[in-house]
This record gives structure tokens, sequence and C-alpha cells, in this order.
């Protein structure tokens, strides 16, 4: 719903992430909301639980998945 306000929590090992890329944010005329965050090098490979819950008035919504972290080549 426009307007909602949504928060995303991305757990690792049982911690939740404190990224500042995670931050509450409000859905945009067309009731999209988007996140990007850096994932830290010491996270493990895995999948790792990601929560969006949504808020409109009274209303709420949630959407649970994960994260996949693989293994990737460094750019240098």
């Amino acid at each position: 719903h426009p307007e909602a306000t949504c928060t995303i929590q991305v757990v690792y090992n049982e911690v939740p992430s404190k990224d500042s890329g995670l931050a509450t944010k409000m859905a945009d005329e067309f009731g999209m909301v988007s996140w990007s965050w850096t994932v830290e090098a010491a996270v493990p490979v895995g999948k790792w639980p990601v929560k969006v819950t949504c808020t409109y008035g009274k209303q709420s919504a949630v959407v649970q998945g994960d994260l996949v972290v693989r293994v990737g080549e460094s750019k240098t």
C-alpha cells in the first residue's frame, strides 16, 4: 500500500544485522519499497532469514524469506 511503513530484519548466526541500509522505509506511490546493504565479509556462506513487516493504519503484513550468501570472486 502506498505510504505503508516497512521494516526489514536480516539475521546472521542468530544476530540481527545493524547495517545502516536496513533502515525503516515508507512505500512509494506504487506501494513498493526496497533495501540495499553490504553483507560483511565475516558473514558465513549459507541461507539467512529475512523478515519484512509493513504497516498502514491498523493493517499489517509480513513476508519472510532467505538471503543466500555465496562465495564470490574478489574484484581488485
